[in-house]
């Protein structure tokens, strides 16, 4: 007799994507026609959801990199504009703030 519990039929590839959130539990449950109601409480170990605070501090980490290098030279504005995935305005005010930045440092 085999087991009619959906983690002994959930595949393997769609568990991870699952567990990692590749995929939304609607997403799954829709696939292995369940409700999302049960398959969020037959399976309700999930990977921690990424902290969108340190997410953001990295995102303008590289921004704020991508200014410097775009001021020393490496890069041009649109290219570090399309880097950044932001304007080109948005990314000539990154610039000023990184410009001023050292100014500041300098004195």
């Amino acid at each position: 007799m085999t087991s009619r519990h959906i983690r002994n039929r959930i595949p393997k590839d769609l568990y991870d994507d699952l567990y990692t959130r590749r995929k939304t539990v609607r997403q799954v449950a829709k696939e292995l026609g369940v409700t999302e109601n049960y398959l969020s409480h037959s399976i309700p170990e999930r990977a921690p959801k990424p902290n969108p605070k340190l997410l953001k501090l990295t995102r303008e980490m590289y921004r704020m990199q991508l200014a410097r290098e775009t001021l020393d030279g490496k890069h041009t504005v649109r290219k570090g504009a399309e880097l950044a995935c932001v304007s080109e305005r948005t990314f000539y005010r990154r610039m000023k703030k990184v410009r001023n930045a050292k100014s500041t440092r300098e004195e």
